[in-house]
């Protein structure tokens, strides 16, 4: 049986890198009694992916591990078993039976959308309502350099953008699509990030994937260069919000 589980990772978690985030999992499926599929072979591990690995740093309250298990477990019973071995910064907020013909999540990931922000102090004085209505709003393409491990190419970023918005920390609310959880709980404010009402915020909805693969830093970058202002991309706060598949209508939650 195949399941999907959706999770958050904030605070201090936000800094733990995805192989020590995989082993942590691996030994609290254990310790919940999950009865986990495992390969066969002479090396069997549990059956387990993750939707796409999360950036060291950035925070998340939409993150996806599917897992086969052996038998049914009552969804609500598993939420509390795994959440009961979570540490602070971790928690799991859904637990999902898939069709046994649903692809792995890795496999059907095509968007996310972030929140992203500055950190205290640090944002441009800019006017952002103006700068991104006219870099996301003309029709011009938006060509960066894109560096690989292997190579560096140009590439017109703007179809691979499927929304920008700007705001402020004080209408946050506003700027998140109906039925958004309030992301105010899984944000580092503790740490030096906005914090002023009046402070910038910008949702990002981009391409995901193994072949179109948009990271926010590079659109923020691209923004800043149009403008002709210094960017640092280690002065931004990043936060997740979902992750999503294509579908007949356009893009579904993983959640389903």
């Amino acid at each position: 049986m195949k399941v999907r589980i959706r999770f958050s990772k904030s605070d201090s978690l936000r800094y733990v890198g995805h192989l020590d985030l995989l082993r942590f999992f691996q030994k609290a499926m254990r310790r919940a009694e999950i009865p986990m599929r495992f390969s066969g072979g002479f090396h069997p591990h549990q059956i387990m992916s993750f939707a796409s690995p999360l950036g060291v740093g950035v925070t998340s309250q939409g993150e996806y591990l599917d897992i086969e298990i052996t038998e049914e477990i009552d969804a609500d019973e598993a939420m509390r078993r795994l959440n009961e071995q979570m540490v602070e910064g971790v928690s799991i907020l859904s637990f999902t039976y898939l069709p046994d013909n649903t692809k792995n999540s890795m496999a059907s990931l095509a968007a996310s959308d972030y929140l992203v922000y500055f950190k205290r102090g640090l944002n441009p004085s800019v006017d952002y309502v103006d700068a991104v209505s006219k870099f996301y709003g003309s029709k011009e393409p938006i060509v960066v350099v894109k560096k690989t491990k292997k190579s560096e190419k140009e590439m017109d970023i703007r179809p691979l953008i499927l929304d920008m918005k700007v705001g402020t920390v004080g209408n946050l609310q506003s700027l998140l699509p109906a039925g958004y959880e309030d992301p105010s709980k899984y944000l580092p404010w503790e740490d030096g990030f906005c914090l002023e009402d009046n402070d910038p915020m910008f949702y990002l909805y981009l391409t995901t994937g193994s072949t179109d693969n948009l990271k926010p830093e590079l659109v923020m970058e691209a923004l800043h260069q149009r403008l002709g202002v210094d960017f640092d991309a280690s002065n931004l706060g990043i936060h997740r919000l979902d992750m999503f598949e294509a579908s007949e209508n356009g893009y579904q939650s993983l959640a389903r």
